[in-house]
């Protein structure tokens, strides 16, 4: 029975996983096409700017001059008015426009005026490939269109980088602009026959992606459109290619699973085993010491579980301590990359252009490294409880059994078998009704008891710490692949992700000594569910009940209380979660900033001040808000959640 409900488990897991695996090589396609993207689009922004700069100075010709002599990747900048070229700048071993290339521009011409800015393959066999860039200003008063040739060496390493799918720019009609098969970029080939440009061209919206049939295949492609230039990048894969690594994936990850879930067992059993051998060693022989059977000795040789278990904890400390080491020092490293660039844009006048991608992977490490700081203190607070709760026990047991087994081995060494039967029959003043047998052999059973209960202990707080040991690989996971907010979003009970919260924290507030009070009255319907993710409302209420602690800890009030109630708006269409503490309050001058990330009043060692940030983040993903309510100093603070309702049918509950 137990090998069938494994086997389907890991049937529903290997189904589950190779959904996922599906979904994340989607995903992970689209990604690579807004990336993508996004660095051509500000590389052709950049380019945009720098010909609105020239034409500015077009009355200081000889700064101009040097000004477009120091654009390494531009090779000829033209201005026209009225359809007419009026100044022309080029590189050497650039032939100027004659009047067959000028009256060939025209269409371009009404297609930039109606555009604003254009972009198009300008590409010639007696030089490399060449992107044409046009915008259409009013200098003096007068419509003019500026036009810049730019080297596209640069994006065809863009599009060239290791990659499964290819990838490749095409213009507003369709033509291919950079492409790795060069012979297309001379020739500026049209990509409309294939599906994935046709809907990329009708779609000028958003980012796509979709299957489609080309060429007698089934094609996983992406689109995304650039926001200046009317260009669009563009990537597809066969789909068996695409797959092929997920399959592999999916293979190697099962065999992990196996391999941990059977090193998993075999340790379990063994540490079951190391608790329960001494107990049925010394329960058998108390049954055969019942029925007299004096022959055999007990020998029973132990470990000490809590130096294990301790053990393997600190070596858990250890590896997470140096995960956040390392966190610390990327998030250190994006910084110092942030400053160096902000430098030489401002040396170079280039303001405009933003390091967004690196400012975002900072903020996310620095999210991580907040959040994994939540479950690691609450392991912390669980073991020591874990420490302190066995260690009384166990020096209590054996205190008892050490005085039994002493009684018994005085009473055999002063008189032997006789005097031993003799103690052991005799009844004491405490309990006259029961003998000393009696009596040592309910104390025995009761020290049984107690170490059974201690093992389903033991094993609620192993959950306990596994479940946090979860969250942390879920947030570091988070981290690596640049998840985005609101994961496994399902309609769930907000009530169910409280209580989970409460549990989590209950060890901390109890070490503290706070009270904490729920009033749900809300109703647990169907109807009163909202749609978010469980684990990362755990976060919000985790991060809220935090700050509560210790706003309660640096308050001179005696009440030290935190209340969370629910209820549902006057019109039945939000949820509404009430967090009120009895702490220290929020001053005035911070209630501006409290949601800004990075501020705090905390010191280093008690926080970071992205609590707040991470948790209105959260909830504004999954469609509600969250707000400062109320606040007084030396009073208490209230905070209020929102969240809207979603009706979950009778078949999804």
């Amino acid at each position: 029975m137990v090998c069938f409900a494994i086997g389907s488990y890991l049937i529903l897991a290997i189904n589950l996983f190779k959904d996922d695996k599906i979904s994340l090589i989607y995903e992970l396609n689209l990604s690579n096409v807004k990336t993508l993207a996004a660095e051509i689009d500000a590389d052709l922004k950049k380019s945009l700017d720098r010909a609105r700069l020239l034409v500015q100075g077009l009355d200081q010709p000889q700064w101009t001059e040097i000004l477009f002599d120091d654009q390494q990747d531009a090779t000829r900048l033209s201005i026209f008015r009225a359809g007419t070229l009026v100044r022309e700048l080029r590189k050497p071993g650039f032939a100027p426009l004659d009047r067959k290339a000028q009256s060939m521009l025209q269409p371009y011409f009404e297609e930039t005026l109606r555009r604003g800015t254009l972009a198009w393959n300008a590409t010639t066999p007696e030089h490399p490939p060449i992107v044409r860039v046009a915008q259409s200003l009013r200098v003096q008063g007068a419509p003019t269109i500026v036009m810049m040739d730019l080297s596209a060496e640069g994006w065809i390493k863009r599009i060239m980088e290791p990659s499964v799918a290819t990838r490749f720019l095409v213009d507003y009609d369709g033509r291919v602009v950079v492409h790795p098969n060069p012979e297309w970029v001379l020739q500026a080939t049209s990509m409309k026959t294939i599906p994935l440009v046709q809907s990329a061209l009708q779609n000028k919206i958003g980012f796509q992606i979709e299957q489609f049939q080309w060429s007698g295949e089934t094609w996983l492609g992406a689109h995304a459109p650039l926001k200046n230039g009317g260009l669009t990048v563009v990537s597809q894969i066969p789909t068996h290619q695409a797959f092929r690594a997920a399959r592999r994936l999916i293979e190697k990850s099962i065999l992990l699973a196996l391999l941990i879930l059977t090193v998993a067992l075999l340790f379990s059993t063994r540490l079951a085993k190391s608790f329960t051998d001494p107990l049925k060693q010394l329960v058998e022989a108390t049954r055969r010491l019942s029925r007299w059977e004096l022959g055999n000795l007990v020998k029973v040789r132990t470990h000490d579980e809590i130096a294990t278990l301790a053990t393997s904890f600190n070596s858990m400390t250890r590896d997470l301590h140096q995960q956040r080491q390392q966190i610390e020092a990327h998030q250190r490293e994006l910084e110092d990359k942030v400053r160096l660039r902000t430098r030489e844009l401002a040396e170079a006048q280039e303001a405009l252009v933003r390091t967004t991608r690196l400012a975002s992977l900072g903020e996310l490490a620095g999210a991580a490294a907040h959040e994994v700081l939540n479950p690691v203190n609450n392991m912390g607070i669980r073991l020591e409880k874990m420490k302190g709760d066995s260690h009384k026990t166990s020096s209590q047991d054996s205190r008892l059994l050490r005085d039994i087994l002493e009684g018994w081995k005085g009473a055999f060494e002063s008189g032997g078998w006789s005097a031993l039967e003799a103690e052991l029959k005799r009844k004491p003043s405490s309990t006259p009704k029961a003998t000393m047998l009696e009596e040592d052999m309910d104390n025995l059973l009761q020290v049984a008891a107690l170490q059974d209960k201690r093992m389903g202990d033991l094993q609620t707080d192993y959950a306990f710490l596994h479940h946090e040991m979860e969250r942390i690989t879920k947030i570091v996971n988070n981290m690596r692949s640049l998840a985005r907010v609101g994961g496994d979003r399902r309609p769930i009970d907000v009530h169910d992700a409280i209580e989970a919260t409460a549990k989590t924290l209950d060890d901390l507030l109890h070490k503290k000594s706070i009270q904490l009070h729920t009033e749900f009255t809300c109703p647990r319907d169907a109807t009163h569910r909202v749609l978010a993710d469980r684990d990362e409302l755990v976060q919000v209420f985790s991060n809220l009940l935090r700050n509560a602690m210790h706003a309660i800890e640096h308050s001179e009030s005696s009440a030290r209380e935190i209340h969370i109630r629910t209820s549902a708006s006057a019109d039945d269409k939000l949820l509404e979660v009430t967090i009120r503490d009895t702490g220290a309050g929020i001053r005035p001058e911070h209630v501006g900033r409290i949601f800004e990330p990075d501020f705090t009043t905390k010191s280093l060692i008690e926080g970071t001040g992205l609590g707040l940030s991470i948790s209105r983040r959260l909830v504004r993903a999954f469609g509600g808000d969250l707000y400062l309510k109320q606040s007084e100093v030396g009073q208490g603070t209230t905070f209020l959640i929102q969240l809207p309702f979603v009706a979950v049918s009778p078949q999804v509950r």
